[in-house]
Parts: structure tokens; C-alpha cells; sequence
């Protein structure tokens, strides 16, 4: 038991760096085939937006996308859901200017929370304007292990229970962190199939927006958000 919860502790260290990005070039032969994906799989956006595809690779998601017209973007902001409602930003990618040539940008999400994930971009222009992308979804071969997720009081003062289902036994780690991935706090225990509850404590956090991750031995997640007065 020790040896897992010190396992399931290594993998939430890179929530509070959760994603990696990149910009990418047509001539990159590892990305020919997301490539091809783009061009069969997505329909058209937009002029501006010719493709967005999500694929899953095993603890990450691979999120691409093609610029192809002389619209200049300021960035690109990634949002996830785990319920297709609810989104909230994981990450960014700044534009470029691809007026000749068309771009291709990758986005790989490192922590593939939960056994099914949405995913949409946010476009933001130089001027300012913005516009969404079309969603896409990306469902892992894993069970998930964790649901009916519920936070109450939801807003938090000073503590608040949190509430799950377990579809079996497990150890997990549940972890909280602030909107800018930064890890307030964590503790480990072991659930049960069917309904927990456990207490968290926000008094000596600030106020705002945070994220609540509880990963079972299967090293998926599910995550929730809540707001601490």
C-alpha cells in the first residue's frame, strides 16, 4: 500500500506543470500522421480553422490543430471537460503568423484525467476578439474508477466535505490546486467501492477559483472545480 500511494504521489507532481506545448512544422515526420488525421477526420471550423482532432496515447492526449488562412491569433487557450458542460483552461499556446504557410500546432496533455475528456480551443486574436472551436472528445481504454464527484458547501468558506463513488477498492490521492496549477494541498487514503466522504480544508488559502483531483490506482483522475470565498 505504501509503494502505491508513493506512486500515485510521483504521478500528481506534474500537476502543478501539467501540459506541454509546442509549435510544429509541416516537414516534422513525427507529426505526418496527426497530419493526415486533420485532413480526414475534421471538419472545416472555419477559413481560419480547417482541423482540431484529439488522440489518445496512453497517460496523455494529443491535441492538434491547422491554421490555414491569413488570420494572425494572439494565442490559443486549451480547455478541458469531463463532462462536456463545464470547461476551464489547462493551458496556452501563443499564435504565430502563418500568412504563406499553413501551421500546424500540437498540444500534448500530460495528465489525462479521467477515462473520458472533451476538449475545445479558444481563439484569440490580436484585437482582442475571440472565438471557440468545435469540441472534441477523447476516451481512454481505462476503467474510470471514480465518480458522482460532489464538493459541498460549494463556495468554501473554511472546510467542506467531498463526496464519490468507487466502482471498487482503491488507494488514491486526492489533490487540490489553484487556478494556476499550483498545488495547495494533498492527501492520500483509501476508498471503498461505492460512496466516501472525505473533509478538506481551504482556511489558510486564498481566495478563488481551485481544482480538486482525486487519482485511483489506475492512475486516472477525475477532477472538479470550486471557488474558496
Amino acid at each position: 500500500m505504501k509503494k502505491l500511494i508513493s506512486m500515485l504521489i510521483l504521478s500528481m507532481i506534474v500537476i502543478g506543470n501539467m501540459q506541454e506545448t509546442a509549435a510544429i512544422t509541416r516537414n516534422n515526420n513525427s507529426t505526418q500522421n496527426y497530419s493526415q488525421k486533420l485532413k480526414v477526420n475534421s471538419e472545416p471550423l472555419s477559413d481560419s480553422l480547417p482541423g482540431f482532432i484529439a488522440v489518445q496515447q496512453a497517460e496523455e492526449v494529443q491535441l492538434q490543430w491547422l491554421i490555414a488562412s491569413d488570420q494572425v491569433y494572439g494565442f490559443f487557450a486549451i480547455e478541458m471537460s469531463t463532462d462536456g458542460k463545464d470547461y476551464f483552461e489547462i493551458g496556452n499556446i501563443k499564435g504565430s503568423d502563418y500568412n504563406k504557410n499553413p501551421g500546424e500546432y500540437l498540444y500534448i496533455h500530460k495528465q489525462a484525467v479521467s477515462s473520458v475528456l472533451y476538449y475545445r480551443l479558444k481563439l484569440v486574436a490580436t484585437d482582442g476578439s475571440s472565438k471557440y472551436s468545435q469540441i472534441v472528445k477523447s476516451e481512454s481504454k481505462k476503467a474510470a474508477l471514480v465518480s458522482e464527484v460532489k464538493i459541498y458547501p460549494n463556495p468554501v468558506s473554511i472546510q467542506a466535505e467531498v463526496a464519490f463513488t468507487f466502482s471498487e477498492n482503491s488507494a488514491y490521492i486526492l489533490t487540490i490546486s489553484d487556478n494556476s496549477g499550483k498545488v495547495a494541498s494533498t492527501q492520500t487514503g483509501t476508498g471503498v467501492a461505492g460512496n466516501n466522504i472525505v473533509q478538506i480544508n481551504m482556511e489558510n488559502q486564498m481566495s478563488g477559483i481551485y481544482f480538486l483531483y482525486i487519482t485511483g490506482a489506475n492512475g486516472l483522475s477525475h477532477v472538479s472545480k470550486f471557488i474558496k470565498d
